[in-house]
């Protein structure tokens, strides 16, 4: 006895009805997965730049309590601030940019009046760790970290 075409297409139908069916979640999982790797391929480059833009400001900052000796590192580390900016610029969403800026015009206020008026200085470094701790949080925030605007003071005793 022969196998006609109705039969083989009885037997055919389920299998095809289950491939079609399967391959939706298929396509679904893999669009998450992409979406998922596109998120995060930028993270960890996120990360390093934003690291070195925030140890350069604490430099900053510190060259910025002895200004008599520190003027030319002062000047260089502000100039490597701005290298460490334009990383930050084309990694860094619009909030973690607008942070960044606000530490680059605060520092340059700080670099300004380090050696010639000190009380405007600590005015000026006090702006700039505020600044700092706008930016933690932006890049936390960014990265999707749990509690991004929970910060531990940098100082035990400072609100800052």
């Amino acid at each position: 006895m022969g196998v006609t075409w109705a039969q083989l297409l009885l037997l055919l139908l389920p299998v095809l009805a289950g491939a079609v069916i399967g391959i939706f979640p298929t396509l679904l999982l893999e669009r998450m997965r992409i979406a998922s790797a596109l998120r995060t391929r930028w993270d960890q480059d996120l990360q390093r730049s934003c690291a070195e833009f925030a140890a350069c400001t604490r430099r900053i900052i510190d060259l910025a309590e002895e200004p008599a000796d520190n003027e030319d590192a002062l000047e260089a580390e502000h100039r490597m601030l701005q290298v460490h900016m334009a990383e930050v610029r084309i990694l860094g969403g619009f909030d973690v940019q607008a942070a960044a800026r606000r530490i680059v015009a605060s520092t340059h206020g700080l670099r300004m009046t380090a050696s010639t008026k000190p009380e405007d200085a600590a005015q000026h470094r006090s702006r700039t760790l505020e600044s700092l701790f706008a930016f933690y949080r932006a890049v936390r925030h960014q990265l999707r970290i749990p509690d991004a605007d929970k910060l531990a003071p940098m100082n035990p005793g400072t609100t800052i």
